[in-house]
């Protein structure tokens, strides 16, 4: 067995705390997916509340642990989707609004990064009191290499991780993240094919499980959230994986960041019948 490498406090108020945006997701389901200058009638429209940080936080919550807005479309046929953002200038968070008493009462800290200065400020708090962080960006927000620096699990996803790092392989970008960021985990997510993890013990390869996908949004956020489960369980790594695999899969099989969240033994159910992708 591969233990991850991040330790936690053995006690704490909270289980996690997270810092990061709250949204409120349209999603409108397009079949074909729009050209442009084209118009057309949407399959279905549903409006929900979303975002990276507070979807990671619900689905650990629906685990049993303790207004942006956005307009998704969703491809009909493969259950892909695009975002399209607009946040005003007012919603930012600064770190003068943070409280540090409780960014250091949780065994994990949870951020995305959108409000760069906040967020770097709540992870120097929790990396100096032995709080365990995980960091959630997908976008090229500022000054990001910092935030990762003090980041002890860094996930990205496959796109970002390419384009943050200038490696356009898989491999040579994990390598890029292990050696500049430090982290004692690195991993870089693969849709449907699951995730490549790397800790002090090499290198670690989870295929996902295959289902018939409805739509992707949230999907990375469950799996963080899958992810922070087994560390504050301290599961075995290659345990962990599976396990954020298999709730980032379910996930996809509704539409919307948060109805799909599954349940544990949903999630558990998945890993043991073993269909991967």
């Amino acid at each position: 067995m591969t233990t991850i490498g991040i330790g936690l406090p053995a006690t704490a108020t909270f289980d996690v705390v997270g810092v990061g945006v709250n949204a409120v997701d349209h999603l409108c389901t397009v079949d074909p997916f729009p050209v442009f200058d084209s118009k057309q009638t949407l399959v279905s429209y549903d409006c929900q509340p979303g975002g990276q940080v507070a979807t990671a936080l619900v689905a650990l919550q629906r685990c049993g642990v303790s207004n942006q807005l956005a307009v998704i479309l969703v491809d009909r046929a493969s259950g892909e989707r695009t975002i399209l953002m607009h946040r005003p200038a007012a919603l930012t968070l600064r770190p003068d609004e943070l409280d540090r008493a409780h960014v250091t009462s949780a065994r994990v800290l949870h951020v995305d990064g959108y409000d760069a200065d906040a967020a770097y400020t709540a992870a120097t708090w929790a990396h100096a009191a032995g709080v365990a962080v995980v960091v959630d960006v997908d976008t090229g927000v500022d000054a990001v290499e910092r935030l990762l620096a003090l980041t002890d699990a860094v996930i990205l996803s496959r796109e970002f991780a390419c384009a943050l790092t200038g490696e356009p392989e898989v491999d040579a970008a994990l390598s890029a993240l292990a050696v500049t960021t430090r982290a004692p985990l690195v991993a870089i997510t693969l849709g449907a094919g699951g995730v490549v993890a790397r800790v002090a013990a090499g290198t670690f390869r989870m295929p996902g499980y295959a289902v018939a996908a409805v739509d992707t949004t949230g999907a990375g956020d469950v799996f963080r959230a899958g992810f922070i489960y087994g560390l504050l369980h301290e599961w075995e790594l290659e345990r962990t994986l599976r396990f954020a695999n298999a709730a980032a899969a379910l996930k996809c099989t509704r539409l919307g960041g948060r109805p799909g969240i599954p349940t544990v033994a949903a999630a558990e159910a998945v890993v043991e019948g073993g269909h991967r992708a």
